[in-house]
Protein backbone atom coordinates (compact mmCIF):
# COMPACT_ATOMS: atom_id res chain seq x y z
CA UNK A 1 0.00 0.00 0.00
CA UNK A 2 1.55 3.45 -0.91
CA UNK A 3 0.54 6.59 1.29
CA UNK A 4 2.45 9.26 -0.24
CA UNK A 5 5.80 9.72 -1.76
CA UNK A 6 8.77 9.24 -0.42
CA UNK A 7 10.19 12.30 -0.83
CA UNK A 8 7.00 14.16 1.11
CA UNK A 9 7.52 11.49 3.99
CA UNK A 10 9.26 14.27 6.45
CA UNK A 11 6.36 16.45 5.41
CA UNK A 12 4.55 13.73 6.07
CA UNK A 13 5.62 12.60 9.54
CA UNK A 14 5.50 16.35 10.56
CA UNK A 15 1.94 16.70 9.35
CA UNK A 16 0.95 13.30 11.36
CA UNK A 17 2.19 14.70 14.45
CA UNK A 18 0.86 18.00 14.27
CA UNK A 19 -2.82 16.31 13.77
CA UNK A 20 -2.41 13.94 16.45
CA UNK A 21 -1.04 16.64 18.97
CA UNK A 22 -4.39 18.51 18.42
CA UNK A 23 -6.42 15.06 19.19
CA UNK A 24 -3.89 14.91 22.36
CA UNK A 25 -4.82 18.21 23.05
CA UNK A 26 -9.01 17.62 22.55
CA UNK A 27 -8.85 14.33 24.98
CA UNK A 28 -6.77 16.39 27.80
CA UNK A 29 -10.35 18.82 27.71
CA UNK A 30 -12.65 18.75 30.08
CA UNK A 31 -15.28 20.71 27.82
CA UNK A 32 -14.75 17.81 25.03
CA UNK A 33 -16.96 16.57 22.93
CA UNK A 34 -17.47 12.59 22.17
CA UNK A 35 -19.56 12.41 19.37
CA UNK A 36 -21.27 14.51 17.06
CA UNK A 37 -24.64 14.28 15.34
CA UNK A 38 -24.06 11.62 12.54
CA UNK A 39 -25.93 11.01 9.29
CA UNK A 40 -25.39 7.13 7.74
CA UNK A 41 -26.76 7.07 3.95
CA UNK A 42 -26.65 4.31 1.81
CA UNK A 43 -27.26 3.02 -1.79
CA UNK A 44 -26.14 0.64 -4.30
CA UNK A 45 -21.97 0.19 -3.94
CA UNK A 46 -21.63 3.62 -1.80
CA UNK A 47 -22.22 4.69 2.06
CA UNK A 48 -22.05 8.16 2.79
CA UNK A 49 -20.93 9.40 6.19
CA UNK A 50 -22.56 12.82 7.54
CA UNK A 51 -21.37 14.70 10.13
CA UNK A 52 -22.93 17.59 11.41
CA UNK A 53 -20.09 20.27 12.95
CA UNK A 54 -21.01 23.07 14.79
CA UNK A 55 -19.25 26.10 14.21
CA UNK A 56 -16.71 27.01 16.38
CA UNK A 57 -15.74 22.93 16.89
CA UNK A 58 -12.60 21.15 16.34
CA UNK A 59 -13.41 17.46 15.00
CA UNK A 60 -10.60 14.97 14.15
CA UNK A 61 -11.37 12.37 12.62
CA UNK A 62 -10.49 8.52 12.25
CA UNK A 63 -8.37 6.93 9.67
CA UNK A 64 -10.19 5.55 6.53
CA UNK A 65 -8.32 2.36 5.07
CA UNK A 66 -9.24 2.80 1.83
CA UNK A 67 -9.25 6.50 -0.29
CA UNK A 68 -12.18 8.25 0.12
CA UNK A 69 -13.99 11.25 -1.26
CA UNK A 70 -14.71 13.76 1.39
CA UNK A 71 -17.82 16.70 0.58
CA UNK A 72 -18.34 19.93 2.30
CA UNK A 73 -21.83 20.15 1.98
CA UNK A 74 -22.39 23.19 3.81
CA UNK A 75 -20.61 25.84 6.06
CA UNK A 76 -17.23 26.95 5.90
CA UNK A 77 -14.20 25.05 7.57
CA UNK A 78 -10.46 24.87 7.65
CA UNK A 79 -9.10 21.60 6.89
CA UNK A 80 -5.61 19.77 7.83
CA UNK A 81 -4.87 16.35 6.07
CA UNK A 82 -2.32 14.12 7.67
CA UNK A 83 -0.69 13.76 4.39
CA UNK A 84 -0.36 17.59 3.30
CA UNK A 85 1.88 20.72 4.00
CA UNK A 86 -0.82 22.85 5.25
CA UNK A 87 -4.25 23.27 6.30
CA UNK A 88 -6.46 25.51 4.07
CA UNK A 89 -9.67 26.58 3.92
CA UNK A 90 -13.24 25.22 2.13
CA UNK A 91 -15.96 26.54 1.69
CA UNK A 92 -19.56 24.59 0.61
CA UNK A 93 -19.44 23.33 -2.29
CA UNK A 94 -16.10 21.76 -1.99
CA UNK A 95 -15.11 18.50 -2.93
CA UNK A 96 -11.14 16.27 -2.44
CA UNK A 97 -9.92 12.68 -2.54
CA UNK A 98 -8.00 12.21 0.60
CA UNK A 99 -5.56 9.26 0.44
CA UNK A 100 -5.75 5.68 2.59
CA UNK A 101 -4.76 6.17 6.30
CA UNK A 102 -5.41 9.94 6.34
CA UNK A 103 -6.23 11.56 9.71
CA UNK A 104 -8.25 14.83 9.09
CA UNK A 105 -8.39 17.67 11.40
CA UNK A 106 -11.71 19.76 10.48
CA UNK A 107 -12.61 23.26 12.25
CA UNK A 108 -16.10 24.80 11.24
CA UNK A 109 -16.24 29.04 10.81
CA UNK A 110 -19.68 27.92 10.12
CA UNK A 111 -22.05 25.46 10.93
CA UNK A 112 -20.50 22.56 8.57
CA UNK A 113 -21.79 19.51 7.03
CA UNK A 114 -18.81 17.48 6.24
CA UNK A 115 -19.11 13.84 4.40
CA UNK A 116 -16.96 11.03 3.40
CA UNK A 117 -17.88 8.84 0.65
CA UNK A 118 -17.11 5.18 0.87
CA UNK A 119 -17.66 2.77 -1.71
CA UNK A 120 -19.13 -0.70 -0.26
CA UNK A 121 -22.03 -2.51 -0.12
CA UNK A 122 -22.19 -3.10 3.63
CA UNK A 123 -24.90 -1.54 5.35
CA UNK A 124 -24.49 -2.99 9.37
CA UNK A 125 -23.09 0.23 11.26
CA UNK A 126 -20.57 -2.18 13.12
CA UNK A 127 -19.23 -4.10 9.83
CA UNK A 128 -18.91 -0.33 8.41
CA UNK A 129 -16.52 0.62 11.25
CA UNK A 130 -14.05 -2.31 10.78
CA UNK A 131 -14.49 -2.38 6.95
CA UNK A 132 -13.91 1.68 6.43
CA UNK A 133 -11.59 2.53 9.63
CA UNK A 134 -8.14 1.40 10.66
CA UNK A 135 -7.55 1.85 14.20
CA UNK A 136 -4.68 3.52 16.01
CA UNK A 137 -3.03 0.77 16.92
CA UNK A 138 -2.92 -1.06 13.27
CA UNK A 139 -2.27 2.09 11.62
CA UNK A 140 1.28 2.76 14.09
CA UNK A 141 1.72 -1.59 13.56
CA UNK A 142 1.56 -0.16 9.61
CA UNK A 143 4.40 2.25 10.24
CA UNK A 144 6.24 0.20 12.65
CA UNK A 145 6.32 -2.40 9.64
CA UNK A 146 7.08 -0.24 7.50
CA UNK A 147 4.05 -1.37 5.51
CA UNK A 148 2.72 2.03 4.20
CA UNK A 149 5.93 3.15 2.25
Amino acid sequence: MQLIKKEHSQVAERAIDEVMELQEAIEKRDDKVDSIETIHNFSEGQYIRQVLIPAGMLVIGKRHRHKTLNVVLKGKCKIRNSDQEESYIAEAPYMYESGANVKKAVYAYTDTIFANIHVTNEINKDKLEEQCIITEEDYNRLIENKEYK
